[in-house]
């Protein structure tokens, strides 16, 4: 299958430059292009989108500010530690 991004992108691109007017693709053509996307690819869109929300919240890049400048390693957690808190948690069979 190939990458649907590359079209998607384009085509986002142009319904932000242009959405006030006429956009080149409806929000329910985006919705429905996403839906058929792998699963992997969602979660990039996902991640992508949640990063820009983050972005716009004051609170929250104040904390990250925080804690990119801690100084202290008993508040650090180590990059495996951090895989483990967003592996989806299995259920014992």
């Amino acid at each position: 299958m190939p990458d649907p991004w590359p079209r998607l992108a384009s085509r986002l691109i142009a319904f932000a430059g242009d959405c006030w007017h006429s956009p080149a693709m409806s929000m329910a053509e985006i919705m429905r292009e996403v839906a058929a996307w792998p699963r992997k690819r969602q979660d990039e869109l996902a991640a992508f989108i949640l990063h820009l929300r983050l972005q716009h919240d004051p609170e929250w890049r104040k904390e990250m500010a925080r804690r990119i400048d801690d100084k202290t390693p008993a508040n650090w957690i180590s990059l495996e530690e951090v895989k483990k808190s967003l592996l989806p948690k299995r259920r014992a069979r």
